[in-house]
Order: structure tokens, then C-alpha cells, then sequence
């Protein structure tokens, strides 16, 4: 791979009394190799945490992907 670029924008996180949850839009930039296709991945995510033993714990992960041209 040549190239990979991410960005994560617009993060919003609620936070609840054992629990948060985390809302973002995602953009990824990608050469996999020197003079292919480029690539633009763009979409949404979330991601639920839960309070267990003093620690957060991912509970749960969800991507949505838009098409690109």
C-alpha cells in the first residue's frame, strides 16, 4: 500500500450513567499501489461502550459505507 489517509469529523459522544455512545462520519483516502486507483471511502460510524468492572468495554460497532463514484 502507498498510500492511506483517514479522518474522522463531526464526533458527537453521550454519555450515560454506564454507558457512552459515540457518533462520527469517517472518510478514507487510499493508493494501494504507485500509480493504481485511488480510492475515497466515505461513510458513517457508531460505536456503544459499556461501564464493566471500572473500565469501558466496547459493547458494539457499526459502519455504514456511502458509495463513491
Amino acid at each position: 500500500m502507498i498510500s492511506l489517509q483517514n479522518s474522522i469529523e463531526d464526533m458527537k459522544i453521550e454519555i450515560y450513567q454506564n454507558a457512552a455512545e459515540v457518533k462520527a462520519r469517517y472518510t478514507v483516502n487510499q493508493e494501494l499501489k504507485k500509480g493504481g486507483e485511488k480510492k475515497v471511502l466515505k461513510g458513517s460510524g457508531r460505536w456503544v461502550l459499556i461501564k464493566e468492572g471500572g473500565t469501558l468495554k466496547i459493547l458494539s460497532i457499526d459502519y455504514k459505507h456511502e458509495k463513491t463514484p
